[in-house]
C-alpha cells in the first residue's frame, strides 16, 4: 500500500496510487479503469461516501453490473468500510442508506440501464 486516505471521518485506509489517484481526483467525470482485484469496487466506494460525507444532503447512486453482484459484491463492499457507530439509516427493501447529514446513497443494478437513463441526481 502506498498512501493513506480518509474513507469516512475518522476512519484511514491505505491504498494503492492508482486508488489514490482516483479517490482524490477533483475532476467531476473520472474513471478508474482496471483488471480483476485491481481496486476499483473499493475505490469506487470510498470516493462515493467521501462525496455523500462533503455534500449534506446529496443522493449519490452505486451500481453495479446485475442485482447478484450489487449485492454480493459492491454493496457489501460499501458497508465494510462504515463504522458500526456511523450512524446511518437503512432502507433495506428501498436498497437506500441514509446519512447523519441527510446525505443517501442508492444502490441500483444496471442490468437494465434503459429504465436508470431518465433519473437526474445533478
Amino acid at each position: 500500500m502506498e498512501g493513506a486516505v480518509e474513507v469516512v471521518p475518522g476512519r484511514t485506509m491505505g491504498l494503492l496510487a492508482a486508488q489514490q489517484a482516483f479517490v482524490e481526483a477533483d475532476e467531476r467525470f473520472v474513471a478508474f479503469i482496471g483488471g480483476v482485484g485491481s481496486g476499483k469496487t473499493v475505490a469506487g466506494a470510498i470516493k462515493a461516501l467521501r462525496y455523500v460525507m462533503e455534500y449534506p444532503g446529496a443522493v449519490g447512486v452505486v451500481g453495479a453490473p446485475n442485482k447478484t453482484v450489487l449485492r454480493d459484491v459492491t454493496e457489501r463492499t460499501l458497508r465494510t468500510l462504515l463504522p458500526k457507530e456511523f450512524g446511518i439509516k437503512e432502507r433495506k427493501s428501498d436498497g437506500v442508506i441514509e446519512f447523519p447529514n441527510g446525505s443517501e446513497i442508492w444502490f441500483r443494478s444496471m442490468d437494465d440501464f434503459e429504465h436508470r437513463r431518465g433519473l437526474y441526481f445533478f
